[in-house]
């Protein structure tokens, strides 16, 4: 989904997600529904940098490797600089940059920004959502961040996904597992790929997340993970599958689930019949390479908005959202008394909107109100504005009564059982 830039009505540019009119109308939709689906979740959204050091990807080969694919340069004097091919670093140095102004504390970040990388010669644009909770890692904060996940999906209308939980344990539970799985898959070497049996002696997961068949067939037998974790990791895992499973979120335990590039701790996946619509676990590790003195939790999910796009069925992409009132001012005395109206409605927590712009008619802007399903239209003409009077016509009934403006706000509210 190559994003290009159009011309608007107006003369002014916008993000535009390819030529079919229908179809950027409901990828902004959609966008909308995301951020307001996460920001109601508690998570606050963070702007990261576009640029990154190359350093950073350079002390980290298996980093550089999920990356799949090559940064792109900036051109400047200082030739360390690329465009970010993925934003969480950033994200993360900036929260520890926080902590080191203010101290300890737990953050609920989120961003939608775009991420450039060049793959097979070709420039790949994708527009990358990261879930991130920062400063805490216990298996509440886990189990919260995988039901944000569900939450998000099922809101979206994403349907058919199931949830894939892992633990890799810490670098003790790992230490005589690692030696026990590198001697399994040696024995069975000679059923394992050139890239996996390379690889054994520096990274044995390496098999877990081989698709060759050859590779695939030797996991069976493996020693599992789950069985060398220790007392603590043990503990760990199973308080986040019992939260999460109070929560009724339908999950499983998958032994061999590798996220890239997780090393430690609780990992998870969320998956299609048709792939995968996202990853996510503990990045702890990232902090001491990012500079902290002592490791400091984070935990997260990655995805991007395309592949969320694959996966939201078509009924889903073309519903509209809900909103309690729209208001419908005809003439430019009554549009700035809706514009006052409005600012007071959203001030009192009631979802309004409007499309007062571009000489709308009453007809198109009645038309509008219907297709976000409005539960209370808000009309004023030239003589409801000269009155200060509002008509108030109820959605559901299609009732309408006339109000003093300064009623409006309580009127509204009692309406809606606010």
């Amino acid at each position: 989904m190559n994003f290009r830039r159009r011309k608007n009505s107006e003369g002014g540019s916008s993000a535009s997600p390819g030529p079919q009119t229908g179809a950027i109308v409901e990828q902004e939709l959609l966008m909308d529904n995301l951020l307001r689906a996460v920001g109601n979740l508690g998570f606050r959204q963070v702007l990261p940098s576009p640029i990154s050091s190359r350093r950073v990807l350079e002390g980290d080969p298996e980093l550089t490797r999920w990356i799949d694919g090559s940064p792109v340069e900036v051109v400047s004097d200082n030739s360390n600089l690329i465009l970010s091919p993925s934003h969480f670093l950033n994200v993360f140095k900036r929260y520890l940059d926080n902590v080191g102004t203010r101290g300890a504390h737990v953050a609920k970040w989120f961003y939608l920004a775009p991420v450039v990388r060049v793959r097979a010669g070709e420039l790949s644009i994708k527009h990358e959502f990261g879930l991130f909770i920062l400063g805490e890692d216990s298996p509440l904060a886990a189990a919260q961040l995988i039901d944000a996940v569900s939450q998000i999906s099922t809101t979206l209308g994403v349907r058919d996904f199931s949830i894939e939980v892992n633990s890799l344990g810490c670098k003790v539970c790992q230490k005589d597992y690692r030696h026990l799985l590198t001697e399994h898959f040696k024995r069975q070497s000679v059923n394992l790929c050139q890239t996996c049996t390379e690889s054994l002696d520096d990274n044995p997961f390496v098999v877990w997340s081989c698709a060759e068949p050859g590779c695939r067939g030797q996991l069976q037998d493996a020693p599992q993970i789950v069985d060398f974790l220790d007392e603590e990791c043990r503990a760990n895992l199973m308080s986040v599958l019992e939260t999460v499973d109070s929560l009724g979120i339908t999950y499983a335990l998958h032994p061999t689930l590798m996220v890239k590039p997780l090393r430690e701790k609780v990992m998870f996946r969320v998956s299609m019949p048709t792939g995968i619509l996202g990853e996510g676990g503990n990045f702890t590790h990232f902090s001491t390479a990012l500079g902290a003195a002592a490791e400091v939790p984070l935990i997260g999910f990655l995805t991007n908005f395309e592949r969320l796009w694959q996966f939201v069925p078509e009924e889903a992409k073309s519903l509209t959202t809900h909103v309690e009132v729209f208001m419908v001012p005809l003439g430019p005395v009554a549009s700035r008394r809706a514009l006052l109206m409005h600012h007071e409605l959203q001030r009192a927590g009631i979802d309004a909107a409007e499309s007062m712009l571009g000489h709308a008619s009453i007809k198109s802007q009645l038309k509008e109100a219907n297709e976000r399903h409005s539960d209370i239209t808000l009309i004023i003409g030239q003589k409801e504005a000269l009155d200060e009077t509002v008509i108030l016509r109820d959605m559901r009934s299609g009732i309408q009564e006339v109000f003093a403006s300064e009623r409006i706000v309580d009127e509204v509210k009692k309406r809606l059982g606010k």
